[in-house]
């Protein structure tokens, strides 16, 4: 259950959030700690079992390698990739699947591979070929360019499933660095030409690398924890924040709104505050006027 709303949650907010920034070297590689062995669900009883009986789904390694946009992903099964089954056929009760997601914090990449083929989606949409796939033994290799380079990786899940008229029987994996707790501190209006401030508070980690974008533009603006940046246009923009824990590489984000009007007058309106100097005739004026009044009505009754 965790892990599905784990998985929702990035597909809801970082994939949700429609305009992340995005950071990242443009080599990074990842190994993860061993799934482990004979971990296979039986789900041919009432109750879900373990099994060591169907090793060509028993994931037992994954490995993730970002050199630029291209991205290399393995899974490897503790027996060999089986071939089986229609990838196009919804309604197939006999195949074998394996399938790789890798998250980033801007989009989404799915490959599900049956025999031989695969269905490649980014953000649950059907798009082109891979760069590459193959299978060799026991593991299966898929490589494919990421929309962006600068990208940063939010997690990877694997799954595997086995079904046929006799049984299913499923295994999967999951990577998700812990978040940090991350707030933005900055106005909600400002000018143009106005210098702004903005400032990062983070808990939940040490050391922290952190990633500013203020104009939606997926480049970093700053990389530091206060920092200040000037708009030269009109509008309303969302300030993006992605906090890294560089010693543990847990991450955090945050985002906030700011709309920024033009500086000096618009229309024949000023922004500039009125010290009053203008208001004081007025009111003498008004004094003669009702002064004045008053003597004409107390001449006449007189009369």
């Amino acid at each position: 259950m965790m892990k599905k709303v784990v998985i929702a949650g990035f597909i809801v907010c970082l994939f949700v959030v429609s305009a992340f920034p995005v950071h990242a070297a443009d080599h990074e590689e990842k190994s993860f700690p061993p799934d482990p062995e004979d971990d296979v669900l039986d789900y041919s009883g009432e109750e879900p079992v373990s099994t060591d009986k169907r090793p060509n789904i028993d994931i037992i390694d994954i490995t993730y390698l970002k050199e630029s946009k291209k991205v290399t992903l393995t899974l490897t099964v503790k027996g060999v990739i089986e071939n089986r089954g229609d990838i196009n056929d919804e309604e197939s009760f006999n195949f074998v699947s394996y399938m790789l997601s890798l998250y980033t914090l801007d989009h989404s990449y799915t490959i599900l591979y049956i025999n031989n083929k695969y269905n490649f989606t980014i953000d649950d949409e059907e798009v082109g070929e891979l760069t590459d796939f193959r299978y060799a033994g026991s593991t299966l290799t898929v490589i494919f360019d990421l929309k962006n380079k600068d990208e940063t990786y939010a997690g990877l899940d694997a799954a595997t499933m086995e079904m046929s008229l006799s049984g299913a029987y499923t295994d999967d994996f999951y990577d998700y660095p812990e978040e940090l707790a991350v707030s933005i501190s900055a106005p909600s209006t400002g000018k143009v030409g106005q210098s702004i401030s903005f400032s990062a508070t983070v808990s939940g980690g040490t050391s922290y690398e952190y990633v500013w974008d203020f104009n939606e533009d997926s480049i970093t603006d700053s990389a530091e924890k206060t920092t200040t940046y000037t708009y030269q246009q009109e509008g309303t923009y969302t300030v993006s924040l992605i906090v890294n824990d560089t010693s543990t590489g847990n991450i955090g984000y945050d985002e906030s709104t700011i709309t920024i009007t033009a500086s000096g007058t618009s229309g024949g309106s000023s922004d500039k505050k009125s010290d009053g100097s203008g208001f004081l005739p007025f009111i003498i004026l008004v004094v003669v006027i009702v002064v004045a009044g008053i003597a004409v009505v107390v001449y006449v009754m007189r009369r």
